[in-house]
């Protein structure tokens, strides 16, 4: 049904085509934009099934992770921990995978407008054992995000799209550019907490990959390098890496996600 629709349709079909669909072939192009609108209907029946389990009920669909040492070493620091994520994969299999290693975590959220949407959320994030911070409720939350961090909590981002009051910056991606958040830059530079980039990708249709990628350096001192923080260049190379990327993640399409917007010359 949803493919009936000019904004979901126009939307998915431009990112195929720069997330590395042959743009001569409109019928491969149509075909990865299915996908992602598929893919992202599938992800809302996922939330609604995996609402009523315990994040230990979904470990079994783990079938691997890569790169444990790269959060060990990051949490060993003590001084807390930014998880930068990216719709890719099942959310909920990534929470389920920090959890069997975290009793608490935060997540930096913005609330679904359609009720329904944010029932199941909300539900989903009260089996997981997740603290929401939710951006509407203003100043207060960046406060208490902060403060987790300097509990040596951890806290959990999606950092390809730009929240409700969050600042962004533009980053070249695939055949494009979007625009990220600054906000977990922001954070670590404020609490000198590393930055790990962490995904789960779907393996089969019932199992998925978690991944955790090399902690990003955030240092003091000159913050920007023409306009852009070099870290956001960092954490869109990790997202980038073969391993991760999928050009079906319903991220993808503008229902979910960051639309990926062409160069001025495309």
């Amino acid at each position: 049904m949803a493919w009936w629709s000019a904004a979901v349709r126009e939307g998915s079909l431009a990112n195929a085509g720069r997330l590395g669909a042959n743009r001569n072939n409109e019928e491969n192009v149509e075909k990865i934009a299915r996908a992602i609108v598929r893919n992202w209907y599938r992800a809302v029946f996922e939330s609604a099934r995996n609402s009523r389990r315990d994040f230990r009920d979904l470990l079994p669909e783990i079938d691997q992770v890569v790169g444990r040492e790269q959060y060990g070493r990051a949490r060993a620091t003590g001084r807390g921990l930014i998880v930068a994520t990216a719709h890719l994969g099942p959310f909920e299999i990534l929470a389920a995978a920090l959890r069997q290693y975290e009793p608490k975590i935060h997540a930096v959220i913005q609330r679904e407008r359609h009720a329904g949407l944010e029932s199941l959320r909300a539900a989903q994030f009260r089996r997981l054992g997740i603290v929401e911070a939710a951006v509407e409720d203003g100043y207060d939350v960046w406060v208490s995000v902060k403060a987790a961090l300097e509990r040596d909590e951890v806290v959990l981002i999606h950092a390809d799209h730009v929240l409700h009051g969050q600042r962004g910056a533009k980053v070249k991606f695939a055949s494009g550019h979007i625009t990220v958040p600054t906000t977990p830059i922001k954070l670590a530079m404020q609490t000198r907490s590393p930055i790990v980039p962490m995904f789960a990708v779907r393996t089969s249709p019932t199992t998925s990959r978690v991944y955790f990628e090399p902690p990003l350096k955030i240092e003091a001192g000159p913050s920007e390098e023409g306009g852009v923080h070099p870290a956001c260049s960092l954490w869109r190379r990790s997202w980038k890496s073969t391993r991760c990327s999928t050009r079906t993640s319903g991220g993808w399409s503008t229902r979910c996600g960051s639309r990926i917007k062409g160069e001025s010359a495309a």
